[in-house]
């Protein structure tokens, strides 16, 4: 949806006007529309699925449902560790005496630490790819994943911002050129 249809969409009130919107929004997209989406959607959850969050519920699959499939993927898994100081629990042995070495040492390592996976989801786009007059060169978008659900954009809310443009730049683009001329 561009940020005008979020706009009226928002201001619906009843199921009428519900079905007149969606109807609408539908014949400005062409024939087409809904198959490819479903099919993108279906990709999305195939590949990019984490835990019980299906992929097209993601950033990362918006993405490519937005955009398509990118010109290149690559995902990297970077492990952050959690404090490694001891805490009393774990300094606490049954002898009384404090923390062993063994303790001490997991704890210097990071052993049983909070140790977080992150997967880091890198997407290309080639500029050629992307909507028109949006970008004159290729476009790299950078997804940081802790969990099943924690999404990050690399670049914060600059770059959280221009993904949005580009998003509308992307709504905007599938409207048929008659509909978008209205």
């Amino acid at each position: 949806m561009t940020a005008a249809e979020r706009e009226q969409w928002s201001a619906i009130k009843n199921d009428d006007d519900a079905e007149k919107f969606v109807l609408n929004f539908l014949a400005q997209r062409g024939p087409q529309f809904v198959a490819d989406v479903d099919k993108a959607s279906s990709m999305a959850d195939k590949y990019l699925t984490v835990g019980k969050i299906p992929g097209s519920k993601s950033l990362r699959g918006k993405i490519v449902i937005m955009l398509g499939p990118p010109s290149a993927i690559k995902v990297d898994q970077k492990k952050t560790s959690g404090d490694r100081r001891m805490t009393a629990t774990s300094a606490a042995s049954t002898d009384g005496m404090g923390a062993s070495v063994g303790e001490m040492v997991q704890a210097a390592n990071g052993a049983g630490a909070d140790a977080t996976v992150v997967n880091q989801y890198t997407f290309t786009y080639a500029a050629s790819k992307l909507p028109a007059g949006f970008n004159t060169s290729d476009l790299v978008i950078t997804v940081d994943l802790e969990g099943a659900s924690s999404e990050t954009v690399h670049g914060g809310r600059k770059a959280a911002a221009q993904i949005d443009q580009l998003f509308e730049a992307a709504a905007r683009a599938r409207m048929t050129p008659l509909a978008a001329s209205n």
